[in-house]
Formats: structure tokens, sequence, C-alpha cells
């Protein structure tokens, strides 16, 4: 008993199926699956809360996420704060304003720090990690 296979043509069914990009495939997708991808890189609920240490440390995002940092009761004259992101460098600064809120987007592993000063007058209200939507 003989079997012809047509490798070739087993080799090209097998690519077409694993070389399928999100961008040809949209339109087969539904509702929920969707929903789902258009919120990937968006801020989740899930989150961790930072310490902060002294003006300037560095930290390190654990995921694809965002930080931010919110400064309450800013009284004192002079008081600047700002968030920093490292490679690509990002920055947002604020000075003299009653409320200061600092929110960046990181990649894992990326590096960032926090700058402040003149801090009397101020309460640290949040230093926060959240995570990417689609992030485990």
């Amino acid at each position: 008993m003989t079997i012809d296979i047509d490798v070739a043509q087993i080799a090209e069914d097998l690519n077409n199926k694993a070389d399928i990009d999100l961008g040809n495939t949209i339109n087969h997708l539904g509702t929920t699956a969707k929903e789902f991808f258009s919120g990937v890189g968006m801020p989740s609920t899930k989150y961790v809360n930072l310490s902060l240490g002294a003006s300037s440390d560095e930290y390190t995002a654990p995921a694809n996420g965002y930080v931010c940092v919110d400064w309450s009761d800013v009284t004192s004259a002079g008081g600047t704060s700002s968030l920093d992101v490292q490679d690509p460098a990002i920055r947002t600064f604020s000075s003299d304003i009653p409320w200061q809120r600092h929110c960046l987007p990181v990649q894992k592993g990326q590096k960032f720090k926090v700058y402040y000063g003149n801090a009397s007058g101020r309460t640290l209200s949040l230093f926060r990690f959240y995570y990417a939507e689609g992030v485990k």
C-alpha cells in the first residue's frame, strides 16, 4: 500500500495557519475579544502600592503599566515634584500647585525616578504602580 503525501502543501498550510496577525484576524473576533484587545495597554484596576524613598531614588517597573505619584496639601512656596522615566526619557513636572499628580507609562524593567523638593507642607497621597490591562 502506497500513500502519497504532499509535504510542500502541508508546510504551506501550516505556515498560513501560524502566520496570521491580529490585523487580519480582527474581523473574525467576537465582541468580548475585541473589547479585551482594545483595552490592552490601558491601566487596569490591579495595582501595587510602592514605598517612596529619598528624592531621586531609582525604581524598576515590575511589568508593563503606569507609575503614579500624588501629592496633596502643597502649601509650601517653591514646592516641586517630578516623575522621570528613563529610556526613552519622559518627564512630568509641577510646582506650587495645591494638588499634584504624575502618571507615566512604563515597560517591564524600565527605570524611573521621583524627584521632590521643599517637601514641608505636602503629603504623599499615593505612590502606586498600575498594571497594564492584559498583564497577569
